[in-house]
């Protein structure tokens, strides 16, 4: 398996796990930490980001409605499109 690509910033070390060319992307904290949250964050060409959404793991233990805007956001990414919010 392919590693993910690692970024840098105020939540230190980040994978990667999903783009695409709109500049989301989906990031949890980078091996070998435990993924104790998900955000999706928008780059633009100047290396600015703005956060989108974040999720920690206490918000997905609490019910479906987490995980259900976690797994839409993430497959929103990955097909291409902006994430709703």
């Amino acid at each position: 398996m392919r590693k993910p690509p690692n970024t840098t910033g105020q939540y230190g070390d980040e994978s990667i796990i999903v783009s695409n060319a709109h500049g989301f992307q989906v990031r949890v904290p980078a091996a070998p930490a435990d993924v104790d949250y998900v955000r999706v964050v928008r780059v633009d060409g100047a290396s600015r980001e703005w956060e989108y959404f974040y999720w920690n793991q206490d918000e997905w233990k609490e019910g479906p409605d987490a995980m259900g805007a976690l797994m839409g956001a993430i497959k929103a990414v990955a097909e291409g499109q902006k994430p709703l919010y």
